[in-house]
């Protein structure tokens, strides 16, 4: 598991019903509230900003849900892993 912590990168997953995901979209991490919950700032493809609250943190190897989520980028994952 990797601990969010304020300022850090995840990518943003958009939930359409009936579509199921898109994106990623980049997103910095502004408030933790716990290991799976966080307050983000998320960069929509043309640049623009927009706030997401209290969005799941999805970690690696568990589910994702029929909603909006974030997760770690592959790198991010990589690198917890070498550094373990």
């Amino acid at each position: 598991m990797i601990a969010p912590t304020v300022g850090r990168v995840v990518w943003f997953y958009v939930y359409v019903p009936n579509q199921g995901h898109k994106g990623p979209l980049a997103a910095h991490v502004c408030k933790v509230f716990s290991d799976t919950c966080v307050n983000l700032m998320v960069i929509s493809e043309d640049g623009h900003t927009r706030p997401e609250s209290s969005v799941r943190l999805v970690q690696e190897g568990e589910k994702v849900p029929q909603s909006d989520y974030c997760a770690w980028m592959p790198y991010q994952i990589g690198q917890a892993k070498k550094n373990s």
